[in-house]
């Protein structure tokens, strides 16, 4: 079978070119800014694709199977472009050819790993889990939440308005994400599980002598700034529960099986398209001296 890769693996193909084929000046000495390539279905790609110094490259210094391997990877990637369209329902009204290509392909990884994830049961996960069960092996696991600040009397005022809450947990959550200054602000300071120990020594220590539900009664300095603490629970070590780890397995797999679904869905598309190249791949052009 062969594979449709959609980023990188390029499969190679020799390109037939009708004999009404539109065809560039046949001066041999020409200076080209830009050119059609091809065109894919009802989309015609350009070389405002390639950019200035990848078109001279192209242009007047590849040979045609060189050549070939850049128009079947564009081709590749316009089907896969016009699939992501069409799945999410989204107009393809973007003039910029290097936008809408971006955007089009980060849109059809997403929909590969989501497609694929449907096909990936309880029963598969577990499988793997069960044959992979030394991957999911942990030490002694931490699961905590951080308000992170950079100014002391700030972390002072927080304490104050934990101490004074009848409901700590709902509090924190709050006050980390409004005043929390790294990314778990979100999540309401969530940092999930982890071992103490990848932890700066203070942050380290402080937790390691927390009780399950308590917080640092006083903000932890390090080098990021003042931390308030407040530990969640202690997991012993031993191995990462399945219902836990269950979604990460799936989207793992998926990420592995998405090439399945990329040939399945894509390479059927591939061989209905309509394709009509412009660019005569086997032309020697020479750059004209200025």
């Amino acid at each position: 079978m062969i594979k449709f890769h959609l980023s990188l693996l390029i499969t190679l193909v020799f390109l037939n070119f009708s004999a009404n084929a539109n065809k560039l000046n046949n001066t041999k000495e020409q200076n080209l800014t830009f050119v059609k390539l091809v065109k894919v279905n009802e989309h015609t790609i350009t070389s405002n694709i390639l950019g200035p110094k990848k078109l001279k490259a192209f242009i007047y210094k590849f040979n045609s199977k060189e050549r070939t391997s850049i128009l079947n990877q564009l081709i590749n990637d316009e089907i896969s472009v016009q699939y992501a369209w069409k799945y999410l329902k989204i107009d393809d009204n973007i003039s910029n050819e290097k936008k809408r290509l971006e955007l089009g392909l980060k849109h059809i990884h997403e929909i590969a790993i989501t497609e694929s994830i449907k096909t990936i049961s309880d029963s598969n996960a577990s499988s793997f889990y069960k044959n992979n069960k030394k991957k999911f092996w942990h030490e002694k696991h931490y699961e905590a939440s951080h308000i992170l600040v950079y100014d002391k009397n700030i972390s002072i005022k927080l304490l104050e308005k934990l101490k004074d809450s009848s409901d700590v947990n709902s509090t924190f959550k709050k006050l980390a994400q409004k005043f929390s200054k790294d990314r778990s602000s979100k999540y309401g300071g969530y940092l999930g599980h982890f071992e103490s120990k990848i932890m700066v020594k203070p942050f380290k220590d402080a937790l390691e002598n927390l009780k399950i539900g308590k917080y640092t009664q006083k903000a932890i300095k390090t080098r990021f700034g003042y931390h308030i603490i407040l530990l969640h629970d202690i997991e012993p070590k031993g191995y990462i529960p399945f219902e836990r780890i269950k979604n990460d397995i799936k989207f793992d797999l998926a990420n592995q099986y998405k090439n399945r679904w990329f040939e399945k869905t894509l390479l059927p598309l591939k061989e209905k398209a309509k394709i009509h190249y412009f660019f005569d791949i086997n032309k020697t052009y020479i750059k004209k001296k200025l």
